[in-house]
């Protein structure tokens, strides 16, 4: 969750003040379609028992109800926020899952035909980044360049609204939208 979330919110957060003074600034989150069995953020910090998975799909969940929580915060500037899932890309990110669910990973996405290279996942980010079409849509869930709906939980604002306040309680960061 550090990883996957946490150092992305502080990053975020830290960059706001400059990214406000450019003519127009685009925040992309990239998440996973993992986001999806994320039951909620109970125990994001703290779980009872730690399953890597587990902390994935909340790390990516978070992701997404970040990126509309800080859209909604920066309503009205220059910055639009959205996050996106590039869909299953042939990296080498399970690993160390082992053989067994790594091959499952890739069969499952190679059955759907929905595997694409690094370069294409990448492809999606930029278009997100430089789309005269995308420009004034903030608070958005894409997969790959298409817009789309996140999980519905992902739009429950009393979540976003506890994740947001832990976020900046583990930050120590000052929000402000001046």
């Amino acid at each position: 969750v550090a990883t996957n979330y946490i150092g992305h919110f502080i990053l975020t957060i830290s960059l706001l003040d400059l990214l406000k003074k450019a003519p127009a600034a685009r925040i992309i989150n990239v998440s996973s379609g993992a986001h999806r069995l994320a039951g909620d953020i109970k125990n994001i910090l703290n779980p009872v028992i730690y399953d890597r998975r587990v902390a994935y799909r909340q790390s990516k969940f978070a992701v997404v109800i970040f990126a509309y929580e800080l859209s909604g915060k920066l309503e009205g500037t220059n910055i639009t926020v959205n996050a996106m899932d590039p869909g299953g890309v042939a990296t080498h990110l399970g690993r160390n899952d082992g053989l067994i669910p790594l091959a499952r990973h890739y069969a499952s996405h190679i059955l759907k035909r929905t595997l694409v290279s690094p370069a294409v996942a990448a492809k999606a980010v930029v278009y997100l980044s430089t789309s005269d079409e995308l420009k004034n849509i903030s608070g958005k869930f894409f997969f790959r360049e298409k817009m789309t709906r996140s999980s519905e939980l992902s739009y429950d604002t009393k979540i976003s609204k506890e994740l947001w306040d832990l976020s900046m309680k583990i930050s120590g960061l000052n929000f402000n939208t001046d």
